[in-house]
Order: structure tokens, then C-alpha cells, then sequence
């Protein structure tokens, strides 16, 4: 089945492919699917981990004809990159926060593994892509789920 589908993918016309425009900025109520995946920086080789975030629900500030005009939220993964460094574990550690993880007389790798099926509130920005024109959306900031 895999294989059909790369071919019919390799089969059609280059330049009928395009990059798919950037989820809207704003806020996304999301859940956690599954444990991170270990991930490597291009450049300086900064060990991370990649969460990968289902949106469920969309905050007010969200244009929602600009989500519909993408297909709305089905299918739509945010992937959420956390760098792994002395400087920088506090992010980690308060990212699990906002996903309602209490962090007292726990490690981060016992948070980490409370993660899958959690909730969070995930922020989108557009950032500028480098050597080409366009925007990527990104995690600005996270944050717990209202109540």
C-alpha cells in the first residue's frame, strides 16, 4: 500500500508541487500523540526531542477562513521542537507544565513519559524561510488549557 502511494506521488507531474501554505498564527488546543521523537540541530548537532501535537480546537484569534481555506484541522500535525542543553531544560520542563505534568519529585525523562494524551495550548507564528520566499509556522509559546 506504501509503495502505491509513493508511486503515485513520483508519478505525476514535478511541477504540480507546491509547499503547502502555514497553519494561521494563534492559538491551537492540541494533545500530545505519542512519546517525542530524539532529534539532531542541523547545524550545531544540539540533541532535542520532537513532539508531535494533534490541534483539536482553535483559539478566537485564529482566522478561521484562513484555516478552512488549508482544509481546516484535519490531518494537521504541530511539531514542537525542544532543545536539550543546561540552558535551555527549563523550557522543557515548563512545556510539560502547560501540559498539566506536575514536575515536583519528578525527572524530566518521568514527565516525558506522562506526555502522550496530554492537552496543551500551542501559539503559531509565521517565521520567514531562509534562501527562499515564503513563511513557515512555528511554536511561539505554549501555555495550559483554560479550564
Amino acid at each position: 500500500m506504501a509503495n502505491a502511494n509513493l508511486s503515485t506521488i513520483l508519478d505525476r507531474p514535478a511541477t504540480e508541487f507546491n509547499a503547502p501554505p502555514p497553519m494561521p498564527t494563534g492559538g491551537y488546543h492540541c494533545v500530545i500523540t505519542g512519546l517525542p521523537e530524539q532529534i539532531e540541530s542541523s547545524q550545531k548537532k544540539t540533541p532535542g526531542l520532537r513532539f508531535l501535537l494533534k490541534p483539536v480546537g482553535i483559539d478566537e484569534d485564529v482566522d478561521e477562513k484562513e484555516l478552512e481555506a488549508i482544509g481546516g484541522l484535519e490531518g494537521k500535525i504541530i511539531r514542537n521542537d525542544m532543545w536539550l542543553t543546561e540552558n535551555s531544560a527549563f523550557m522543557l520542563r515548563e512545556f510539560l507544565e502547560h501540559c498539566g505534568i506536575d514536575s515536583e519529585g519528578k525527572t524530566l525523562a518521568g514527565m516525558i513519559d506522562e506526555a502522550p494524551n496530554c492537552e496543551v495550548m500551542v501559539y503559531i507564528k509565521h517565521t520567514p524561510l531562509q534562501g527562499r520566499e515564503g513563511f513557515r509556522a512555528e511554536v511561539a509559546k505554549t501555555a495550559p488549557v483554560a479550564d
